[in-house]
């Protein structure tokens, strides 16, 4: 191939977006498991309160971020904690707002994110907020 139509064929792709995109330097963070109770409760703040634990471990890279979305129950936030590679059994307190009505269900995600910002596959539940 020549040199222009070499430099063509990259203009091309740069401008159609036909890049090759590069993997993760290392796999997303992994939640091994986690439990809680399929109601949450009005805490001392005001606020829903959920209660469970959760473990994970990160492939290589700390862990330093729980990321909590609720989109039904209003919440979509982020739980900043100490770098750790994993945790077992953590205790992780999930708040939901109180301008939610008592009697409202809805679903909720929770991953883990590294310090490189990659995320893991979610946790999903369901929730009564009594």
């Amino acid at each position: 191939m020549s040199l222009s139509r070499s430099l063509f064929v990259s203009a091309f792709g740069v401008l159609t977006g036909c890049l090759v995109k590069s993997s993760p330097p290392h796999p997303a963070p992994v939640i091994d498991s986690a439990s809680f109770p399929a109601a949450a409760t009005i805490g001392a703040d005001g606020a829903y309160d959920l209660t469970g634990t959760i473990s994970f471990h990160g492939n290589t890279v700390s862990v330093s971020t729980i990321h909590v979305s609720a989109p039904s129950l209003m919440a979509d936030y982020r739980i900043q904690g100490a770098d750790v590679p994993s945790a077992k059994n953590a205790q992780v307190v999930v708040n939901f707002p109180p301008n939610n009505p008592s009697g409202t269900s809805g679903t909720y995600a929770i991953t883990v994110i590294d310090d490189s910002g990659l995320e893991s596959a979610p946790y999903t539940g369901t929730v009564l907020l009594e």
